[in-house]
């Protein structure tokens, strides 16, 4: 089962982590990637904040990321439970 709330903050940690990752990318594959996994985290945090407390919802949204291939952090699972 899990938090919404708990979710929301660490999807919002990670947004944290990847906007300030030092050192910061310079090259443009580098800054490409970490833009785009900004867009995909704040896609999933919209999604999450959406869905309120609906478990399947949550459930699918942690699934998406975990099979994100852009995404590197793999912590939701574990980090969101109740």
């Amino acid at each position: 089962m899990f938090s919404q709330q708990k979710l929301l903050k660490v999807i919002d940690a990670d947004m944290h982590a990847c906007r300030c990752a030092a050192p910061a990318p310079t090259d443009a594959p580098g800054k490409e990637r970490q833009i785009q996994e900004l867009a995909i985290l704040t896609r999933h945090l919209e999604w999450a904040k959406s869905v309120g407390d609906d478990q399947a919802a949550l459930e699918q949204i942690v699934q998406s990321l975990e099979k994100n291939m852009v995404v590197r952090y793999q912590r939701w699972r574990e980090l969101s439970p109740v």
